[in-house]
């Protein structure tokens, strides 16, 4: 005996489940891309200002960034360091890379140090907001356009019209034990 019944749940259930199959692919398909934006018209918008400012070259002989009557107050023990290099990330390392000058002086024992650095940025005002954090402002150095900064590692920075001066000492117990060095170097740069 034949039973048809079956088939014929069969044959509903079989369409049923490829239409609800087809919807739900049809749900899982890719939406359709977006148009293609428009070319950007040239813009005369200069990309953002680097993280190290633009200098003007400066080139100082180091005998005369720092008097050796200056030095020798400071400690008599202190020569120049032939090759010098600036620690990467100091600021003496940030001035070389702006094309200043750097000198460095140290004791045979190695004991003491002094590193100098100048430059002339085309803007001091990034500086002065590095600066700004870290070390105390200090008027040891003058006043007008010059804005001083020290801090408890012997650092002492300074912005002297467009003077960025760096002077980091195992000697600087204050920024008056700077003063002297800083003063030599404000002297020493051309006038503004």
């Amino acid at each position: 005996m034949k039973t048809t019944a079956p088939m014929k749940t069969t044959a509903v259930i079989v369409p049923a489940l490829a239409a609800a199959t087809l919807l739900a692919l049809v749900g899982c398909a890719a939406p359709a891309p977006a148009p293609a934006p428009a070319p950007a018209e040239p813009s005369n918008v200069s990309p953002a200002e680097p993280s190290t400012p633009a200098t003007t070259p400066l080139s100082i002989p180091c005998d005369d960034l720092v008097q050796s009557s200056i030095l020798s107050a400071l400690s008599p023990e202190l020569a120049p360091t032939t090759d010098f290099t600036p620690l990467l990330g100091s600021h003496a390392a940030t001035i070389a890379a702006q094309g200043g000058t750097t000198c460095s002086w140290t004791s045979s024992d190695g004991t003491q140090s002094l590193v100098v650095a100048v430059a002339k940025p085309d803007s001091t005002d990034e500086v002065i907001k590095n600066l700004n954090s870290g070390s105390q402002p200090t008027d040891a150095y003058g006043t007008g356009d010059v804005t001083g900064y020290f801090n408890a590692d012997g650092d002492a920075e300074v912005i002297a019209g467009p003077y960025w001066i760096s002077a980091v000492s195992t000697l600087f117990t204050s920024a008056a034990s700077a003063q002297p060095v800083i003063l030599s170097v404000q002297q020493a740069v051309p006038s503004a």
